[in-house]
């Protein structure tokens, strides 16, 4: 990706400080500039590509394919050795995290699921659900819409939030972002949208790469598998996850310390629409 087609200069996307005169992160990579914010201490990428680009050359699946290639060509032994691993973990230990916190919070009425991908998972949901989704990639849109419509459910061909701005306020029994906002510009602005859409008893499920995680820090360090360039550009810890969703004025329902394990590379959290008080 030509940086000319990068939004140069990102402000912090949590708390809105300006870091441009501070160093580079270490984790940078190539021409792709991650910065700490000083105020906050979110970790982000300050040059992202165009939300555009996500259906184009830094779609979901395009990017998958770039990264897997780019691990095999630095490290091909190990690269491979990973991917194998990856395969034979996925069919002797399926994981159905997701499955299990929406069979838990969310019995019935409308789920929104943002950054769907294929939505391949919407034919398990219970016959009380019915599900919509959100989706840029191309490559997946097609076959998210035909599992949303099969449930009585659609799919919203947009970016997080010029779809989210199409849904009516207080419609949504529960909204899922599965590995979604470590790839949104503009999380914060995502999280107060999924506030509005959410009715009073409605909860919003997360699930992000935990950048605070062992495995980056004691292991694999840059090459921590969690380091995505250029469609990774949040990098969220408990911390700062806590605090963004807070600071979108959600109130934290689930977000217990097995949600969080730091030997895992990923951190789920529950959140409900914050009750005003009358």
């Amino acid at each position: 990706m030509n940086l000319k087609l990068s939004i140069l200069q990102r402000d912090c996307p949590l708390c809105g400080t300006s870091n441009h005169g501070r160093s580079p992160s270490p984790y940078s990579r190539d021409e792709w500039i991650l910065k700490s914010c000083e105020q906050c201490r979110l970790l982000y990428l300050e040059n992202p590509p165009p939300v555009e680009s996500l259906a184009g050359d830094n779609s979901w699946t395009e990017s998958m394919r770039n990264e897997g290639a780019r691990r095999l060509e630095v490290r091909p032994v190990s690269g491979r050795l990973r991917a194998m691993w990856k395969r034979v973990r996925s069919r002797l230990f399926p994981r159905k995290k997701r499955q299990s916190l929406i069979n838990r919070y969310i019995t019935e009425g409308n789920l929104l699921d943002v950054g769907c991908g294929t939505g391949a998972y919407f034919a398990d949901l219970r016959s009380t659900i019915v599900p919509h989704g959100i989706e840029i990639d191309p490559d997946a849109v097609q076959l998210a819409r035909q599992h949303a419509e099969r449930r009585g459910g659609s799919l919203i061909e947009a970016d997080a939030l010029g779809g989210l701005s199409t849904v009516a306020s207080s419609t949504m029994r529960g909204v899922v972002m599965h590995s979604f906002l470590e790839h949104e510009v503009s999380p914060l602005e995502v999280l107060q949208e999924t506030r509005r859409v959410l009715n009073d008893e409605g909860v919003a499920i997360i699930k992000v790469p935990n950048v605070a995680c062992w495995n980056r820090r004691f292991w694999h360090g840059k090459d921590w598998p969690g380091f995505r360039f250029p469609d990774h550009v949040n990098y969220f810890t408990p911390r700062t996850l806590r605090m963004i969703a807070l600071k979108a004025g959600l109130q934290i329902h689930r977000f217990a310390w097995y949600d969080r394990f730091p030997l895992n590379d990923n951190m789920w959290l529950v959140a409900k629409r914050h009750q005003r008080v009358k």
